[in-house]
């Protein structure tokens, strides 16, 4: 088997489906690398490395490390309302004394009867 058009061909396959090997050393005792670590992760997001051979194996563990951090989204002020502190009792006062029928049907639009809810 031609070693160089297996790579070839490995490497066909990875670009045809959007993969990359983060596996850039060797793996087996005879240089090559027989353990591969396939994604679809942009370089900067894995890792690998070489551990060494693993008992009696010829192939070398291999440590894949992802960077799975998220990125922290800007700090925005918000308003955080104190409903407990709320005037409830000056609030159905208000409801209960307004004269709905002549305030819905005198208004011609919102914004002139906005100023009756104005404190």
């Amino acid at each position: 088997m031609n070693q160089h058009l297996v790579a070839r061909e490995f490497e066909e396959l990875l670009t045809m489906y959007g993969l990359s090997n983060h596996v850039t050393f060797p793996t087996h005792t005879s240089g090559s690398s027989l353990d591969p670590v396939t994604t679809d992760l942009p370089d900067g997001i894995i890792t690998c490395r070489p551990l060494g051979m693993v008992g009696s194996s010829d192939h070398s563990a291999v440590l894949t490390t992802i960077n799975t951090a998220a990125d922290n989204d800007e700090a925005t002020t918000r308003m955080n309302w104190l409903w407990s502190r709320g005037d409830w009792d000056g609030l159905r006062n208000k409801l209960d004394s307004t004269e709905w029928t002549e305030l819905l049907q005198a208004s011609s639009s919102p914004s002139s009867s906005a100023g009756t809810w104005r404190v």
